[in-house]
């Protein structure tokens, strides 16, 4: 079958309509640190966050100010259960010794009786060495959090809080604290505004 030519365009027809995709641009509400998108003709008019509802002006982050966001959104997320791992760990970690020194005295008290002495040094040997050495690393762990100091201080505290119940007994007075506070600082670690402030201190301590 012989090929026949196409038919010339129609110079009076009119051309094809582009089709215009609106630019959306990432803006941060400062009431909830949360981002969200606008179209660009939104940059400097009020708009409402979809988040918290706050009406804020919408502006436009640099990478300067998109990082400082970022950073201060995760200390607002991580705040509490870092400080509650410091605390925790250094009150804990001062208990641990006096009730360690307490009990190594007590053995001397009972040396006479040499079971009772043996027991009594056991004990004192592991809440006061152990149980202080635990609870500094603790403490390490909910400063180190504070810093954003890599992911690892973030899962090495909430393991150390949570197994507080299994090492320290559910009787021990900060056991429910500091499963509380490891509990909190793993859902703290999966914010993804906790791990940008994280991979950002990488980046620039790897800078430095």
């Amino acid at each position: 079958m012989p090929d026949f030519p196409a038919d010339p365009p129609d110079p009076s027809a009119a051309p094809p309509r582009a089709v215009r995709v609106a630019e959306m641009l990432a803006v941060r509400c400062p009431e909830c640190c949360r981002t969200s998108d606008v179209g660009a003709e939104d940059i400097g008019h009020r708009v409402e966050c979809p988040h918290c509802g706050a009406r804020f002006e919408a502006e436009e982050e640099d990478g300067d100010r998109r990082r400082a966001a970022i950073r201060a959104a995760a200390q607002k997320i991580i705040s509490r259960p870092a400080a509650g791992l410091m605390w925790t760990g250094a009150i804990c970690t001062v208990l641990s010794i006096i009730v360690g020194v307490g009990l190594t005295i007590a053995a001397f008290l009972n040396s006479n009786t040499v079971g009772n002495a043996t027991i009594l040094l056991i004990y004192a040997g592991f809440v006061g060495g152990f149980g202080s050495i635990y609870h500094l690393l603790l403490a390490a762990a909910g400063y180190k959090m504070k810093q954003l100091r890599g992911k690892g201080w973030f899962r090495a505290g909430g393991i150390l809080g949570i197994a507080s119940i299994v090492i320290c007994g559910i009787l021990f007075p900060s056991t429910w604290a500091a499963v509380t506070y490891g509990i909190w600082a793993l859902i703290a670690l999966s914010k993804p505004d906790v791990q940008d402030a994280i991979a950002f201190n990488r980046v620039t301590t790897e800078d430095d």
